[in-house]
């Protein structure tokens, strides 16, 4: 966060789940310039990414290592808060979608990538999947509209996830950007005026939207 000029003592200001989802979305944004670089030097390679990571978890850990716990258990206090004095049935559907949620990140980590009839085996992440076998940015003529549907930063990161452990990697790592784009919806909501039904119709809709 001081990235973006948000000082350390602030921290405690801002909605935790909504802190966590800034964080992890800014550090994607800058993490994906660097494997840019990396793929135009044609050094992707497995262990500079290996390197890079574990250098990034290092020093994260060092730097909000006292702060963990507390953010952990205000997340809880806020998804109690969230839940507490609602209708039964509004309380119902919100439990529900974190049902969902947490089905939806144990699918994409257990489940084949492929099972039954769908889309062929060379359709999607056709730029990423080229990145990660020859270790650099390669153009993908003709390609980037039709098969780039991920934009920029997802498919640098899902050139890196193939190289650590291939498609299921990377649709774990769908899975964990769109709860960070949800707790950000949440956090826009409450900066809106919006009351807590509301919050919870906001995740039911884009937890419904096929966008």
């Amino acid at each position: 966060m001081p990235v973006i000029g948000v000082q350390r003592v602030k921290w405690s200001d801002f909605s935790p789940a909504a802190f966590l989802a800034t964080t992890l979305l800014i550090g994607q944004g800058l993490l994906a310039s660097v494997w840019l670089v990396l793929g135009l030097a044609g050094t992707f390679s497995l262990p500079i990414i290996v390197g890079l990571l574990g250098l990034c978890l290092l020093v994260g850990g060092v730097i909000v290592r006292e702060e963990l716990v507390t953010i952990s258990r205000r997340m809880w206090a806020q998804l109690v808060q969230h839940l507490s004095g609602l209708p039964i049935p509004v309380r119902f559907v919100g439990v529900l979608a974190l049902l969902v949620m947490a089905l939806m990140g144990v699918f994409n980590a257990v489940l084949p990538v492929r099972f039954g009839s769908g889309d062929g085996v060379a359709f999607y992440m056709v730029l990423a999947k080229v990145m990660a076998a020859s270790q650099r940015v390669t153009p993908v003529s003709g390609h980037e509209f039709n098969h780039g549907v991920s934009g920029f930063m997802g498919e640098m990161h899902h050139a890196v996830m193939l190289m650590l452990d291939g498609e299921q990697a990377a649709m774990l790592f769908v899975w964990v950007t769109a709860v960070s784009m949800l707790a950000l919806v949440v956090a826009l909501c409450g900066r809106l005026g919006v009351g807590k039904v509301g919050k919870w119709v906001a995740v039911v809709m884009v937890l419904s939207s096929t966008s």
